[in-house]
């Protein structure tokens, strides 16, 4: 991952480690608990505050709630007709209530909105403001003496980060924060001094030496990088990391864990952050170490050697093509992920559902089996399953596994039967779950180093033209007033492109490489002839049939009209292009 600063870029590179011994494997999980408290109890405060500013800031408003009585009933009324009838007369008149009651609603609440801002500028708002600092400073101040700094920071940064994310999320809707349970994953991270003159930063090369206090690395032998055989290079590159986690009466804290140094850092770069990452990887337990690296930007490049990639997914006989590209000399050609990386895909998904039928019948088999013994039922049993019917809305095996736990712990008379099927169910899940977690990782890697390869081919050039793409929206469901506007395979097929990860693997490199990277609207380049500029729809999903006589593939079209939009095509070569995309013999005229 790359990021941009004004004179410097910011990389972070990450590699696999091994899990470490027993103690050092306690340390880092005690800091963990600690850290995970930490936050618990921020959320706690802000919680009991946040309580407190809604009942202070609630305007009650009878005409609000009524419009919102009525979406809800109109919504039901839609899905009732889209999953029944199919009246497509009865859903538009439906849709056009639906978007009328909500712009009725919007209109109250812009005038609820400005009682709110005349509350927010008097006393008794600015008093409560003060008492939730008070208390979360009060918390702080506790964990001062509990949790080394480096680790408080971290927590910090997390927490209002995601104190921002809710605010933008709300939208005026009820929206909190959660306690978050403790599951012994997370990360221990160091952060070293990033405005300090350029002779008292940490130079990447100091880490090897073991002249840092807090950060060291074994030193890795040139031949890990320059042996001809892969397999001594392999070997060479194995070394571990000396890491601070905490710091006490006693002084610094130490962990040890072995690790492979895939890619050497780069000898100008400043370290900025490192960090230990104790993550869960199906279910197995794994250990990443991320060191987040500074170095001067290199040199924009000024030359005129472009090329423009036109983002799109579409599937094919040898697979999905996901990019095709266009360039300076006339070159074109495609980006596809073949057939083998799609029937990986296929096999993850049908993994995924195997994991989810398994989860649906259990449901099914527990609801039937509390209503046929509700009188050998315990008194905390009942109280946890309250509703029976809610159990079919679990959308989450945790729920599940949880329910076993408890039981575990609290068998009773006449439940032998069902909780050996529960059992069975539990461990059954284990095996799925490693199989799609697997899958997943397998093919999400062998996508993301194609798109590797193919973003390193770009070196040659000094510019890059990509479209303009809305990831947000990309990923934003339908209003249920608009309809559904995709199907399940072309939501699929998106999952499978993941345009986001080509792009960013392409901004990546252009950013280490000095390469400018020109953002273009892509609207109606797919439509507009290259040729003579007419703008026509077609019914060929494939091919763009001009009236002028092109004939042409619409994404190899596409690029062409992204070159254009920052450069000019040479004669020549635009004259080799309409006399190979021509439907008939045109060329002695155009020539």
């Amino acid at each position: 991952m790359n990021k941009q600063g004004n004179d410097e870029i910011t990389i972070c590179y990450k590699y696999g480690c091994k899990k470490p011994n027993e103690e050092d494997d306690q340390k880092i999980i005690n800091i963990l608990r600690l850290k995970n408290n930490y936050q618990n109890e921020l959320v706690a405060v802000e919680r009991k505050h946040d309580e407190k500013f809604g009942y202070y800031l609630n305007v009650e408003n009878e005409e609000y709630d009524e419009c919102n009585r009525q979406l809800k009933e109109l919504e039901d009324e839609l899905v009732y007709f889209r999953q029944g009838c199919r009246d497509e007369a009865k859903e538009n008149e439906i849709s056009k209530k639906i978007k009328k009651v909500k712009k009725e609603r919007n209109k109250i609440y812009k005038e609820m909105k400005k009682i709110r801002d005349e509350r927010k500028e008097r006393d008794k708002y600015k008093q409560l403001i003060e008492e939730r600092q008070k208390e979360m400073n009060a918390v702080r101040d506790k964990y001062k003496n509990i949790l080394w700094w480096q680790n408080r920071e971290s927590v910090e940064e997390v927490f209002f980060k995601k104190k921002e994310m809710i605010k933008k999320r709300a939208k005026g809707e009820k929206c909190e924060f959660r306690f978050k349970p403790f599951n012994a994953f997370g990360f221990v991270s160091l952060r070293f001094q990033q405005n300090a003159d350029k002779d008292n930063r940490i130079q990447s090369e100091k880490i090897f030496q073991g002249d840092h206090k807090l950060f060291q690395i074994n030193p890795v032998n040139d031949l890990a990088w320059n042996h001809p055989k892969r397999s001594e290079r392999k070997k060479y590159r194995k070394t571990k990391v000396r890491f601070c986690v905490d710091k006490n009466e006693n002084g610094l804290e130490y962990v040890e864990i072995p690790f492979i140094m895939h890619r050497p850092l780069p000898s100008d770069s400043i370290v900025v952050k490192a960090s230990i990452n104790r993550v869960k990887y199906g279910d197995n337990v794994n250990y990443e170490l991320i060191i987040t690296v500074k170095k001067e930007k290199p040199k924009q490049k000024t030359g005129d050697k472009t090329i423009s990639i036109d983002l799109g997914w579409k599937i094919r006989n040898d697979g999905m093509r996901v990019a095709y590209w266009f360039d300076y000399k006339g070159d074109h050609g495609e980006l596809v992920l073949n057939n083998d990386i799609i029937h990986q895909f296929k096999e993850y998904r049908k993994a995924k559902s195997a994991k989810e039928d398994h989860f649906n019948a259990i449901k099914a088999e527990l609801v039937g089996w509390i209503k046929l013994n509700e009188d050998i039922i315990p008194d905390w049993f009942q109280n946890h399953f309250k509703h029976t019917k809610y159990i079919a809305n679990w959308k989450n095996e945790k729920r599940m596994v949880y329910l076993f736990h408890d039981w575990k712990n609290n068998r009773f008379e006449g439940d032998e039967l069902f909780f050996s099927r529960l059992n069975e169910w539990k461990n059954k899940t284990k095996h799925l779950y490693n199989w799609e977690y697997n899958l997943r990782e397998q093919v999400i890697k062998r996508r993301n180093e194609v798109y590797k390869v193919f973003a390193s081919k770009l070196k040659e050039y000094d510019n890059v033209v990509i479209e303009k793409i809305d990831l947000n929206k990309m990923s934003r469901k339908n209003n249920i007033e608009d309809g559904t506007k995709t199907t399940q395979a072309k939501d699929t097929q998106k999952v499978i492109a993941s345009p986001s990860s080509l792009k960013n693997a392409i901004e990546n490199l252009a950013r280490k490489e000095g390469i400018n990277v020109i953002v273009e609207d892509p609207k109606n380049t797919s439509l507009q002839c290259f040729n003579c500029g007419k703008i026509e729809k077609y019914e060929d999903y494939d091919y763009k049939n001009c009236s002028c006589g092109i004939y042409i593939d619409r994404d190899l079209n596409a690029s062409i009209n992204l070159y254009k939009k920052v450069s000019q095509i040479d004669s020549i070569i635009e004259q080799k292009i309409i006399c190979e995309n021509m439907k008939f013999d045109m060329c002695d005229k155009i020539s």
